[in-house]
C-alpha cells in the first residue's frame, strides 16, 4: 500500500502540474507563451509553458485537483501488447479522483523518436509527454533555450512534496534531472528494485481462490 501511495502521488503530482500549465496557458490574460506560435508543450512526464501563476480553477491541496472537470493530451509510447490507457480501472479512477480527463495519445514504440521529433518540429505540442524519450539534448534545447518545457522547480517546492522529499533524500537524482541553467523541466522514471510486481512484468496469474475449490494444486 505504502509504494502504492508512492506511485499515486507521482501521477496526481504529474496531472496536477499538467492542468495548471494547461488553464494557464488558455488564460487571456498570460502573456507568456510556450512556442513563437503561443502553442502548449512537454518534457518527459511534465507539461510545458512560460512562467506561470496558480489559476482559480486550480485545489491547492487535497482532492479533486480542479475545481472544474477538465481534459489534458498526454502522448505517451505504447508497448506491443500493452492495453489502451484509457481502458485501464486505475486510469478512469485516477480520472474520477482528480477530475482531470486524458486524451491519450499513443504511439507505437518503434516510433516513439521520429513522433516525438515530429511534436517538437511542427509545435503541435500536447501537455505531457510520458515515456517518449525525452533526453538531455531536448531539455536543454526546448526547457533552457526556448522555453517550451517549464521549469518545474517552483511547482515542486510548493504541490510536490513527496517529489521533493524524495529529492533530498536521493540528491543525486535531483542532480542528474538539473539541467545546466538550474532549472528541472521532467520528473524521472522511478522503480523500486523491492516493487516485486514491476519486477516481473507480464506474467500468467491464476486466482488460488478457484484453484483451492477445484482442488488444483500449485506446481
Amino acid at each position: 500500500m505504502k509504494r502504492g501511495f508512492r506511485f499515486l502521488s507521482l501521477v496526481l503530482a504529474i496531472l496536477m502540474i499538467a492542468s495548471v500549465m494547461l488553464a494557464c496557458s488558455n488564460s487571456d490574460t498570460t502573456e507568456d507563451s510556450a512556442s513563437p506560435s503561443g502553442e502548449q508543450g512537454g518534457s518527459d512526464e511534465q507539461a510545458s509553458n512560460g512562467e506561470t501563476t496558480v489559476p482559480d480553477s486550480l485545489n491547492e491541496t487535497g482532492l479533486p485537483i480542479v475545481k472544474e472537470p477538465i481534459t489534458i493530451k498526454v502522448m505517451s509510447n505504447q508497448s506491443p501488447g500493452q492495453a489502451n490507457n484509457a481502458d485501464m480501472p486505475v486510469i478512469k479512477k485516477y480520472e474520477e479522483m482528480t477530475g482531470i480527463h486524458v486524451e491519450w495519445e499513443l504511439v507505437p514504440w518503434d516510433n516513439t523518436t521520429e513522433r516525438k521529433n515530429l511534436a517538437l518540429a511542427s509545435q503541435d505540442y500536447p501537455d505531457v509527454f510520458i515515456r517518449m524519450f525525452i533526453d538531455a539534448t531536448d531539455i536543454v534545447t526546448y526547457g533552457s533555450q526556448q522555453g517550451v518545457f517549464i521549469k518545474l522547480n517552483d511547482y515542486i517546492d510548493k504541490y510536490a512534496p513527496n517529489i521533493k522529499a524524495f529529492y533530498e533524500k536521493n540528491p543525486d537524482v535531483a542532480r542528474g534531472l538539473t539541467a545546466p541553467d538550474g532549472g528541472i523541466y521532467s520528473f524521472p522514471r522511478l522503480i523500486d528494485p523491492d516493487f516485486l510486481s514491476m519486477r516481473l512484468g507480464d506474467r500468467l496469474w491464476i486466482r488460488k481462490g478457484w484453484m483451492d475449490k477445484i482442488g488444483i494444486k500449485e506446481g
